[in-house]
C-alpha cells in the first residue's frame, strides 16, 4: 500500500479501537435497549458503533467517503457513483447473540448499572461464550467489520471481535490477527509488526460439511430449492456470523468445513471474505446464480452476471457502483458466494460452470 493507503489503514484500526472503547465504557443494560434508529430492531449496540465509524472515518478523516452500513443504510448517498473510497460496514454482527449473552451475564452481576467492560473483564467470559455457542469465540463472536473499496476494487477488510478483543484483517500482504491490547502506533500510525499473528488456511479433512446461515425458514427453503451443490453436504450451524465466517476455513478452527457459503445474504456479511481470498494463495471464491430466481424484499438473492455488481476484470473483482446507486438502501444488496480451499476439488468440481463465476484467484 502507498502512503495514503497506509494512513487509511491506520485510521480504520483507530476507528475499530474507538468502537471497542466506547462499547466497553457504556452501561451493559443500555447497550441492549432499542435505539431511536429508523431501523425498528436496532439496539444501542448496533447504532453506537455506526456513529463511531461515521465520526472517525467521515467527520474526522475524509468527508467525501461513502459509508454503507447495516443500520442507517448509507452516508453521503449522492457520492456513491463518484467517490474514490466506499466503506462497507456491519456495525455489529450477531447482535442477537450478544444481547442474549449480556442479559445472561447481568443476571449474575451484583451491579445492575455495570458497564459492558465490567462484564467482559470476567475471566470466564470467553469460556462462557464458547460454552453457549459450542464454537470458539474467534469464529462465533459478535463483531464490527469494515471493508474498504478504493476505485471500485477491494483494498482491505478488518473485523473487531467484541468477545476476544482481537482484530482480524486481510490486505495485500496477507491475513493477520492481533489483540487490541497489543496495538501501538509508530510515528503516529498503526503499523504491522512481528506482534501480528498470520492467519493460515489449510485443506479441510471433512469433505461433506459447510457453514452458512439457515437461521430463518425462508433461508432453508431457498438453499433447498436453489440446489447450488450436492445435497449430501451437511450444514454445521444454523446461525453463524457473517464477516467472521471466513475464519471457519482458517487455522483458528480445529476442524474446518469443506466450504462456507453466503446464502443470499447482504453484502456486508460476505464482501470482506473476498479480501481474505485476495490476500491468500489458498482460497477460491465463486459467485453462484441458480437457474431458479429468488428474491427477498424485491431484491435478487443470487443475481446473474448481468445484474451483479461484481465484475471480474483484469484478474480482480471490481464493484459496479453505477448499479448499486439505484438501491434505496445499498446495504441490502445480496449474492450467493461460496469460498473454499483451492485444493478442495471435490466441491469446486460440483459447481455448475454455467451457473457460477470464479471471482478469485
Amino acid at each position: 500500500m502507498n502512503k495514503s493507503e497506509n494512513q487509511l489503514f491506520s485510521q480504520c484500526i483507530e476507528a475499530l479501537v474507538t468502537v471497542q472503547d466506547n462499547l466497553l465504557d457504556m452501561s451493559a443494560a443500555r447497550l441492549i435497549q432499542r435505539s431511536m434508529s429508523k431501523k425498528p430492531d436496532s439496539l444501542f449496540l448496533d447504532t453506537t458503533p455506526e456513529i463511531t465509524l461515521s465520526k472517525k472515518l467521515i467527520e474526522e478523516y475524509n468527508s467525501e467517503f461513502v459509508l454503507i452500513t447495516e443500520e442507517k443504510g448509507i452516508f453521503n448517498t449522492d457520492q456513491i457513483a463518484s467517490s474514490q473510497i466506499v466503506v462497507f460496514a456491519d456495525p455489529t454482527d450477531r447482535s442477537k447473540q450478544l444481547k442474549e449473552f449480556i442479559e445472561l451475564q447481568l443476571q449474575t452481576e451484583s451491579k445492575p448499572d455495570c458497564s459492558f467492560g465490567d462484564l467482559m473483564s470476567n475471566m470466564n467470559a470467553i469460556e462462557e461464550w464458547n460454552h453457549i455457542h459450542k464454537t470458539p469465540a474467534e469464529l462465533s463472536g459478535a463483531c464490527c467489520s469494515i471493508t474498504i473499496v478504493k476505485n471500485r476494487t477491494i483494498l482491505f477488510t478488518m473485523c473487531l471481535n467484541y468477545i476476544t478483543k482481537e482484530i482480524y484483517l486481510a490486505y495485500d500482504d496477507g491475513a493477520f490477527r492481533i489483540p487490541t491490547i497489543r496495538l501501538s502506533k509508530t510515528e503516529g500510525e498503526y503499523q504491522v509488526d512481528d506482534k501480528w499473528t498470520t492467519i493460515n488456511f489449510y485443506p479441510p479433512e471433512e469433505r461433506k460439511t459447510f457453514v452458512t446461515f439457515l437461521g430463518k425458514q425462508s433461508y432453508e427453503g431457498y438453499l433447498k430449492s436453489a440446489k447450488p451443490f450436492d445435497q449430501t453436504y451437511k450444514p454445521l450451524e444454523k446461525e453463524p456470523g457473517g464477516p467472521l465466517r471466513i475464519l471457519y476455513l482458517s487455522n483458528l478452527n480445529p476442524q474446518p468445513p469443506a466450504f462456507i457459503l453466503a446464502n443470499g445474504e447482504k453484502i456486508a456479511e460476505w464482501l470482506g471474505w473476498l479480501a481474505f481470498v485476495k490476500a491468500s494463495n489458498d482460497l477460491v471464491a465463486y459467485a453462484i446464480y441458480p437457474e431458479a430466481v429468488f428474491t427477498r424484499d424485491n431484491i435478487l438473492l443470487a443475481p446473474s452476471p448481468l445484474y451483479s455488481i461484481l465484475e471480474c476484470k483484469e484478474d480482480t473483482v471490481r464493484l459496479d457502483f453505477d448499479k448499486l446507486k439505484y438501491y434505496k438502501n445499498p446495504s441490502r444488496y445480496r449474492e450467493m458466494i461460496l469460498v473454499a480451499h483451492r485444493h478442495n476439488t471435490w466441491i469446486t468440481a460440483e459447481i455448475e460452470a454455467d451457473r457460477s463465476r470464479k471471482l478469485y484467484p
